[in-house]
């Protein structure tokens, strides 16, 4: 662990999280193991018992915040009941047609050009049926190789894992012929850093990154999102805002989480909510604690520190852990952010 991290700390906290950084290699050798060799090769040593870094926390999140409700958000139909419940003016999802537990029940008249077949438990199980056709064959071979997979157990996103999984149909959005954008919210307890915007059908691939500034206004970077190969031309979505608005809502109670939306040239729908992006790592440096998404991920405002529930050991990292990001903060002259956005 860089010598750094430990500046100012007390002997005891030392110890308290040097243990603890063992207990996390012990309970997820394979993730370490992992970790270290991408964080290497970004030039940084890694230590996830005290993560200061973006993909630090995201190991942090996956093996030591076990809060039921990433759960809860991470399986795609009780996210939506959770939305409703917050009683907030947001965009529209969009509606669920049908859901079931086996391919087998799924009505055939449902199978028509407007209807996305889906399963709550994974990330990428979607047919397009106007795209991928309506052939009920086919539609059930696909559902029954997603309900198969333990999605996000390679990645340790144990959140899917408990998921109980389900079969369901979305009414598509959005008007013939005109192209849906992907838009995705990096949102950190009510504050926004991040905003990609992805144009799926755009050959080569386009897209734009915007990042808050010291400011905490959203400027367009001139590079594209990783995901794309070409800076996207043109004004942002004139939805912006409303987007922004309700990410910062829904992640009030949230260290982070990735909000995601549909949009058009006139509409916007919300989409999913994502708790390991990219399945748990942040583009570029994300072992660099200076990065803005690293900066802007204050896991302070995690369930498992806001809401410790746990024995002795665990209150005892958690009060060493609390003061040991507390004087790194200081450290670091971050202080926590206020809003972000335009």
């Amino acid at each position: 662990m860089p010598l750094s991290r430990f500046t100012g700390l007390p002997l005891a906290d030392r110890a308290v999280l040097l243990a603890a950084e063992l207990w996390i290699a012990l309970r997820a050798p394979r993730l370490m193991v992992n970790s270290w060799r991408r964080a290497r090769a970004q030039g940084f040593r890694p230590f996830h018992a005290l993560p200061l870094a973006g993909d630090e926390k995201f190991l942090w999140r996956k093996v030591v915040d076990r809060d039921p409700l990433h759960v809860t958000l991470s399986d795609k139909l009780a996210a939506r009941d959770w939305v409703a419940a917050q009683g907030l003016d947001l965009p529209p999802q969009p509606q669920v047609l049908w859901q079931g537990e086996r391919a087998e029940d799924l009505p055939r008249a449902l199978l028509t050009p407007d209807a996305v077949v889906k399963v709550n438990h994974n990330s990428g199980g979607v047919h397009l049926v106007r795209e991928d056709g309506a052939d009920p064959e086919l539609i059930a071979q696909r559902i029954a190789g997603w309900l198969s997979d333990d999605f996000g157990r390679a990645n340790g996103e144990w959140g899917y894992l408990a998921i109980p999984r389900r079969v369901f149909v979305e009414r598509r959005v959005g008007r013939p012929g005109v192209p849906l954008e992907d838009w995705k919210v990096y949102a950190f307890a009510g504050r926004i850093a991040r905003v990609v915007r992805i144009d799926p059908q755009s050959r080569p691939r386009a897209g734009q990154a915007y990042e808050a500034d010291e400011t905490g206004r959203l400027r367009l970077l001139d590079t594209p999102p990783g995901v794309c190969r070409v800076v996207k031309k043109g004004p942002p979505s004139p939805r912006l805002d409303e987007m922004l608005h309700a990410a910062r809502a829904l992640s009030r109670s949230l260290d982070h989480v990735r909000v995601d939306f549909l949009a058009d040239d006139r509409d916007v729908w919300l989409g999913e909510l994502t708790l390991y992006s990219e399945g748990g790592k942040f583009a570029g440096k994300g072992y660099d604690p200076e990065a803005p998404l690293s900066r802007a991920w204050d896991i302070r405002d995690a369930g498992a520190l806001r809401r410790p529930a746990g024995g002795l050991a665990w209150r005892i990292y958690a009060r060493s852990l609390a003061r040991a990001l507390d004087l790194a903060d200081g450290t670091r002259g971050a202080g926590r952010a206020g809003e972000l956005g335009p």
